[in-house]
């Protein structure tokens, strides 16, 4: 009787794997439909075709981003070469006037809008000039002081040395 039920169990397991794999080929013949050859309608040649396709579905997934930016960011620069201004000191007028517009909308506007794009460019130009004349005033200022610092100390080392003599 144990003997039965060992087979019976056994049986049992067959049956249920015969029904999940019957399943899986089923979908797997379906997402298969259309390849050359054997692929489109042998399982198991039609499981290594599909398992390969999905690893390129997700590789190029990832892909897809990419190229869009990339087309996105050459259709920027483009449109703001026409103003005599790369795309990295566009991005960084942008980012001082705390304009916050994605690289898509900008694409858009580079190529539907050319108006409203143009204000944009002239915007991030006054604001990288501002941008640029702080910075300046600030190194001359940093430089300045030090200069003095320098001076300071090196009017209180001869002191100390005139005091130790």
């Amino acid at each position: 009787s144990s003997c039965a039920r060992r087979c019976w169990s056994v049986w049992c397991n067959f049956k249920k794997k015969e029904i999940r794999m019957s399943f899986n080929k089923e979908k797997i013949l379906k997402m298969a439909k259309g390849f050359v050859g054997r692929s489109g309608n042998c399982n198991a040649l039609a499981r290594n075709r599909v398992e390969k396709g999905m690893t390129y579905t997700y590789i190029h997934r990832r892909l897809k981003k990419r190229q869009f930016r990339a087309l996105w960011i050459s259709n920027i620069n483009a449109g703001v070469k026409q103003y005599d201004m790369r795309y990295s000191e566009f991005q960084h007028g942008l980012t001082v006037g705390n304009i916050k517009i994605d690289r898509r909308t900008l694409s858009e506007l580079a190529k539907e809008e050319p108006y409203s794009f143009r204000a944009l460019v002239l915007k991030a130009r006054d604001q990288l000039d501002n941008f640029n004349k702080e910075t300046l005033e600030k190194k001359i200022s940093e430089q300045r002081a030090a200069a003095a610092e320098t001076d300071n100390s090196i009017r209180i080392k001869h002191k100390r040395t005139l005091v130790v003599n």
